[in-house]
């Protein structure tokens, strides 16, 4: 019988994700609900997950594992980690199979097509979880290859998933969510008029969603282009797919509150030669306003904090010498570390006693 529905259905989530090295791919994916890893590689002994004890060296092995999962569904997302290593035993079992001494002897690439063929066998039987209601989750490494554009002039880097080109297209097809991961660089002033910038990398993990000119991503999903990752927490947005609830907007500009006026009693006027000099002494005060992120200024004069506070936390956490003026800062940096991640910068203020009164 055919039927027709409207609207979402919800149901589990099929995620890729593909990172730098270090960037905590292993460790992302097992803060999913009631995660269980398929662990291809045997690289996940030293971290506090749970897993398959036995790491397939073979594909019938892998094959053998998935069926138990199938059969007994011990999890509620099954993670693979990674579908790199897991082709590798695709082409060692294709080629044994087939007498074969590379998946390269066969004539016209004909190897990469039976290795296509077998990649979406297995694309179908992890639907079939999918549908089942367990999340998937497959990692995998990333590879930097050259791109020539087809409608732009040039070429350039890119990074890529580490498979085969075949099996690569098929999986971020398959995917609903396919996550770039890198270490985000942040440019720092290195003088204090904040003219001389320098790059300073590998600290801050964020995953993107969208696809650029530099990677692939994607996502089915309202999430925002850019999230940061927090290792051991997960990211509110991701957890908010996998709930089936929409994803919240971690940007918050609107939600912010607006700072109270302070009505003042009306006092008597006060001779004009006496009052210029206080006037004078309140613009300079306050000219560390002029070009700051109104929004952050809001943030600011609701939690009460001062210029002060603000750049010897920047200082202390080694993103901008303490001396770098607040409308100095990238905005990218204000919207991604300050905006986005608000309350934990004032809470950072607060373990550090920062949080002084005017």
């Amino acid at each position: 019988m055919v039927s027709i529905s409207t609207g979402r259905q919800g149901g589990a989530v099929k995620i890729v994700i593909y990172a730098q090295e270090g960037w905590g791919k292993s460790s992302f994916a097992s803060l999913f609900p009631d995660p269980l890893t398929i662990d291809t590689e045997g690289s996940t002994k030293h971290l506090d997950i749970r897993r398959i004890d036995q790491v397939p060296k073979s594909y019938p092995q892998f094959l053998d594992i998935l069926s138990f999962v199938e059969a007994t569904r011990p999890c509620k997302t099954l993670i693979i980690d990674t579908a790199d290593w897991l082709e590798a035993l695709m082409i060692q079992d294709l080629c044994a199979q087939r007498g074969w001494d590379g998946i390269e002897c066969k004539d016209y690439g004909k190897g990469y097509v039976y290795l296509e063929e077998m990649f979406g066998k297995l694309l179908n039987r992890l639907e079939d979880l999918v549908q089942s209601g367990i999340n998937v989750v497959m990692c995998a490494h990333v590879v930097t290859k050259a791109f020539t554009s087809p409608t732009e002039s040039g070429s350039w880097d890119r990074y890529e998933l580490k498979l085969q080109k075949k099996d690569c297209a098929k999986l971020k097809e398959w995917a609903d969510v396919v996550l770039f991961g890198r270490f985000r660089d942040v440019v720092m002033a290195v003088d204090k008029e904040g003219k001389k910038l320098k790059a300073k990398g590998g600290e801050v993990r964020v995953m993107h969603t969208i696809r650029t000119a530099a990677w692939d991503a994607k996502s089915r999903f309202d999430l925002s282009p850019e999230i940061v990752f927090e290792k051991g927490i997960l990211p509110a947005e991701i957890a908010g797919i996998l709930q089936g609830t929409p994803a919240p907007d971690v940007k918050q500009p609107d939600s912010i509150p607006e700072p109270q006026p302070v009505i003042a009693e009306p006092k008597a006027e006060a001779p004009a030669s006496k009052s210029a000099p206080a006037e004078e002494t309140a613009k300079a005060e306050d000219a560390w306003r002029d070009g700051v992120d109104t929004r952050l200024l809001q943030l600011m004069d609701s939690n009460f904090l001062t210029e002060e506070a603000i750049r010897e936390a920047v200082s202390r956490k080694g993103w901008f010498p303490k001396e770098t003026p607040i409308s100095k800062y990238p905005q990218d940096f204000v919207d991604q570390m300050l905006i986005a991640h608000w309350q934990p910068m004032v809470d950072f203020i607060k373990a550090q006693g920062l949080d002084l009164p005017f």
